[in-house]
């Protein structure tokens, strides 16, 4: 059997989920720091994620196949924790910087967290995967399982959202 491989069935040895967990944490915490702006959450969330990366995958190894996994559900945690909390809020404006960043307590990256809080799920998993990652469409689609095209309109419907949003708040 191959080095790092397990018979189906067995458990994780305490050096193999502190492989995993050296080799990913600091991704996952960086990507959850991002997200949610507090350091406090994202290691909360970063924990989430790790207990359900190893409760679903019990033959959960090393690979680039793990790394994307990993990154698509801690995005989704962190996304559903500012959805559940109400302190979602998005940086996507009309003419909002490429290397956008929602991070910190400025006034617009509360605002921009706020926004993501508030929209349709899809389309502030598109305004983060592109506004936020600077992703281009296609990365995005594929992360997202849609077409370019879908991508196109999540990110116009998200910012005719955040628009309005932004009048109605004026």
């Amino acid at each position: 059997m191959a080095e790092g491989r397990r018979r189906p069935g067995t458990t994780m040895t305490r050096e193999e989920v502190e492989k995993i967990f050296d080799t990913y944490g600091p991704m996952v915490l960086r990507r959850a720091r991002t997200l949610l702006g507090d350091e406090d959450e994202a290691k909360d969330v970063m924990q989430e994620v790790f207990m359900k990366a190893l409760s679903e995958h019990p033959q959960f190894e090393v690979s680039a196949q793990a790394a994307s996994w990993l990154y698509r559900v801690t995005t989704n945690m962190c996304l559903n924790q500012l959805r559940n909390t109400k302190r979602r809020r998005v940086l996507v404006m009309e003419n909002a910087p490429k290397e956008a960043s929602i991070t910190g307590d400025s006034e617009l990256a509360v605002l921009a967290r706020q926004l993501l809080a508030d929209a349709d799920e899809s389309w502030s998993r598109a305004a983060v995967m592109v506004h936020v990652d600077g992703m281009s469409y296609q990365e995005a689609s594929e992360a997202l399982g849609v077409s370019t095209r879908s991508v196109s309109n999540f990110l116009t419907r998200f910012r005719t959202y955040a628009l309005e949003r932004m009048r109605r708040a004026s």
